[in-house]
């Protein structure tokens, strides 16, 4: 991955770009959010295979306005943050003031509402709630939600969401507007298909201008739209509203909004809210369509360069709320496979539709009974699991957990099947260990038929690595959690640091066999030593500490520094090691002189003990859920506000560079929100 750096984002090329960009979709960008700009486009540069703005601005020069890459990159510096129910007070004012008096006025037609510039959904639904309940259910009122961003209007559309998103929606809302999923969906809820039917999703850039082919509105909601545009096109844009408003219609925008410097015939109603009281400019049946915005002159011939399709927003919305994960075992042992198949029947959400004793036997049942999720060995007659794994996952990405019983010497074989693609791992169980460990295997299996394959994750660029440690701050300790996906992650991280760090100290969820290998195996990958954690290590610079497999970690003072603790205290959190252990030591003994760092993982461990940390004043950050194998860990510490920072995998590095570079070498990673 190349960076650009500030030598390839100047005034010129940040002024082409601020200007292209306020006329496709008329966000405005101020100098300050150069950085954002940077950022944003790094990505897209990435997905087409060119290596700087220039590249891209030449790219562009060649394309007609139909292109697909215009929408793209409206897509790709589109800012889309909003809650249900943000901005409580709007549907306060609704309620109170505003519906009372238009069923006054208004008893023999449906109330039309634009939610204009919608999102991934939150407000017009929203909006939908407290009509329904208002109307009792009544077919009273229509809303008509536009974006110009695609994907999120795709993701409108399904109207699935998290289940932390659910705690916005009041509880006499919940009951009519939402359904909670069940089995491999209970942490999403969908809205109703009756709340669903009240909203109609479009395509609408604000840009392109008269609206009255959508026709007339009694309420425009257009919150935290402004914020981003220029003046005189907020100007137009309000006027254009005010020409499809009906008599006593509504204007609400946000509450950091205001119109105090625009020539506009909207009447102050209140905080942020404008009425329109007068007929005399109302919707005229006979204006002319709108006028498409060119976005860039017809090309002269080019070269055509591969454009990489932008692909929708994907939810489970469209899977089964009942459906059970379908699970093959590939074992050559008979006691294994009989084990394991007996453990995965009492799980109400696993269902085993085939044994394998060997690789060939499994290809036809993979091809016959597309399983969810398969259990591999590695030793195993005429293919070996790790050979299968290289056949299978390029072909058929399918999560694939390895349940094997290897030494520490033979542990290459468990690392070669995760940097191809496994998901997970976990020792073969024992009959006397069953009860223990069972629940604990069905949930990695369970989160695996969910999780993403990463067979095909790209090479990256260690920008860092060419870096000179020279100059990092070494008296800061930077503590990292990770779970499922977490070795491979780490390695990605780590070998993109270079000499020079200061000390690092990591919990992996990993079995005790393990542990050791896995630092041996880095600390020949890494410029600087990586090593298992001993009881009274004292942290160093140019040293990584990996916490033992079940054991717990955790740091207190010596002396002048810190050294490391390894107890057989109790699992916390049902980990053993625990990140929470080591966070919550980190957030207690050092405060604001650390940094957190929270990657891949299924459950909630370490999300807690980041909060402890960001509150003690230390850095912290996640990895973002596009490149998670199992968005757990990363996901809960987001929810409770424990990060400050959220990154792809592949600039995780890069983040952690610019925060210890007192040089500021690598400034370009810092995002300007």
């Amino acid at each position: 991955m190349f960076s650009i750096g500030d030598n390839e984002c100047g005034d010129d090329e940040f002024q082409y770009f601020q200007d292209l960009i306020m006329r496709l979709c008329g966000i405005h960008l101020k100098p300050i959010k150069k950085d954002l700009l940077k950022t944003r486009l790094l990505r897209r540069l990435n997905d087409l295979g060119l290596g700087s703005l220039a590249e891209y601005r030449t790219y562009l020069s060649h394309l007609p306005s139909t292109n697909e890459e215009w929408q793209v990159l409206i897509n790709v510096m589109t800012t889309n943050k909003t809650d249900f129910f943000r901005e409580s007070s709007h549907f306060q004012f609704l309620l109170e003031r505003y519906l009372p008096e238009w069923e006054k006025r208004q008893l023999n037609r449906r109330l039309r509402i634009w939610s204009a510039a919608s999102s991934t959904g939150e407000e017009p639904y929203s909006l939908a709630m407290v009509l329904d309940s208002y109307f009792k259910g009544a077919d009273r009122f229509e809303i008509c939600a536009s974006d110009v961003d695609t994907e999120v209007l795709t993701h409108a559309k399904n109207g699935v969401y998290s289940l932390d998103r659910l705690q916005g929606i009041p509880p006499q809302y919940q009951l009519r507007g939402i359904t909670r999923g069940s089995g491999e969906l209970r942490r999403w809820f969908k809205i109703k298909k009756e709340i669903q039917s009240k909203v109609k999703f479009q395509y609408r850039n604000l840009v392109e201008t008269p609206y009255s082919d959508m026709g007339a509105f009694d309420i425009i909601f257009c919150r935290n739209v402004f914020i981003y545009f220029a003046s005189d096109l907020i100007e137009k844009v309000i006027n254009e509203f005010y020409e499809v408003s009906a008599t006593g219609s509504l204007l609400v925008i946000g509450h950091s909004e205001t119109l105090q410097n625009t020539k506009s015939q909207w009447e102050y109603g209140g905080a942020s809210v404008f009425t329109k009281s007068s007929a005399k400019h109302a919707l005229s049946p006979s204006r002319s369509a709108p006028t498409k915005v060119l976005m860039h002159p017809t090309p002269a011939p080019h070269k055509p360069i591969p454009v990489t399709r932008v692909s929708s927003l994907t939810s489970p919305a469209a899977v089964s709320v009942h459906a059970k994960k379908k699970v093959l075992i590939v074992d050559d042992s008979k006691t294994i496979r009989d084990l394991l198949e007996r453990l995965f029947r009492q799980d109400s959400e696993l269902e085993v539709i085939g044994k394998a004793t060997n690789p060939i036997e499994a290809w036809e049942m993979i091809k016959r009974e597309r399983p969810d999720v398969i259990t591999l060995d590695i030793h195993m007659p005429e293919m070996d699991g790790v050979t299968f794994l290289e056949t299978l996952l390029p072909k058929d990405p399918i999560p694939v957990v390895m349940i094997t019983s290897i030494s520490q010497e033979e542990s290459g074989h468990l690392f070669r099947a995760l940097e191809l693609g496994a998901v997970d791992y976990i020792q073969k169980p024992s009959l006397p260990e069953l009860n223990s460990i069972g629940p604990m295997i069905c949930e990695k299996v369970r989160q695996a038929a969910t999780g993403k394959v990463l067979h095909k994750q790209k090479k990256l660029n260690p920008i860092t690595r060419s870096l000179s440690g020279q100059g990092l701050d070494q008296s800061t300790i930077v503590a990292i959690g990770s779970s499922t996906g977490g070795t491979e992650a780490l390695k990605h991280v780590l070998t993109e640091l270079p000499k020079g760090i200061p000390p690092i100290v990591i919990v992996q969820h990993i079995p005790p066999v393990f542990s050791a290998a896995f630092a041996n195996r880095l600390n020949q990958l890494c410029p600087f030593e990586v090593k298992e954690a001993r009881s009274g290590d004292i942290l160093l610079p140019d040293q990584v500490l990996i916490a033992p497999g079940a054991k717990q970690l955790s740091l207190a003072p010596s002396g002048n520094t810190y050294c490391v603790k390894i107890t057989d205290d109790p699992p916390v959190n049902r980990h053993k090691p625990s990140v929470d252990v080591l966070f919550d030591s980190v957030a207690k003994h050092i405060g604001k002189k650390a940094i957190g760092i929270i990657l891949t993982g299924m459950g909630a461990d370490g999300a807690k003990g980041l909060l402890k940390m960001r509150e003690a004043g230390a850095r912290t950050a996640a990895q973002d859920e596009e490149s998670c194998v199992v968005f757990g860990m990363p996901k809960e510490a987001i929810r409770l506000g424990a990060v400050e920072e959220i990154r792809p995998l592949n600039e995780i590095a890069a983040l952690l560079y610019s925060w210890l570079d007192r040089d500021k070498r690598l400034s370009w990673v810092k995002k300007s929100a």
